[in-house]
């Protein structure tokens, strides 16, 4: 008598291995961007490791804490936003936290007068199921609190209280934080 084995479960635990590799699929170009700045301002880039493969096409090894300066932002707003086809190009103004300093602890800061902003452009396009954003990035864009949160001894670096708990609104998209 012959066994056979049947295609079903075969079948059943390839999908589940493929969709595990797309979790993070962003299916929009627009959720790539929000989920973009969620991570960025929440210092996502000086955590280790390093989880830039959810968000970035090549994502560097690390972006380790100390290696380039962190801009201190007060909010964020998506000025544009067009797309053509595969590919879009987003302009994000960030407005910056008036600072003299250029340390945080062991983190180099980026010097800001009142009223400082900076228009950053980034490039999102669609790879086979998932929308990632093009790996130019420059300063990490950090919010105050969200920095000294990763900063702290001993806490985790991926720990992201909840808005009631630092009085702050939460990370909402098209625009961050108000004025």
């Amino acid at each position: 008598m012959r066994t056979f084995i049947k295609p079903a479960p075969i079948l059943l635990a390839f999908t589940l291995a493929l969709a595990s590799q797309y979790a993070h699929a962003w299916k929009s170009p627009q959720k790539a961007v929000d989920e973009f700045l969620k991570f960025e301002l929440e210092g996502g880039r000086m955590q280790w490791p390093y989880p830039g493969e959810k968000y970035l096409i090549s994502p560097p090894a690390n972006e380790t804490t100390g290696k380039k300066t962190i801009a201190l932002v007060k909010d964020y707003k998506i000025i544009s936003f067009v797309c053509q086809g595969k590919f879009c190009e987003v302009h994000v103004r960030f407005s910056f936290i008036p600072n003299k300093t250029t340390k945080s602890g062991a983190q180099p800061l980026e010097v800001h007068a009142e009223g400082d902003s900076k228009m950053v452009t980034y490039r999102v396009h669609r790879l086979e199921n998932s929308w990632l954003i093009e790996n130019n990035l420059d300063t990490p864009m950090v919010y105050e609190d969200a920095l000294k949160r990763t900063t702290q001894p001993n806490s985790p670096q991926t720990a992201q209280p909840s808005a009631s708990s630092t009085n702050k609104p939460p990370i909402v998209p098209t625009s961050g934080r108000g004025k």
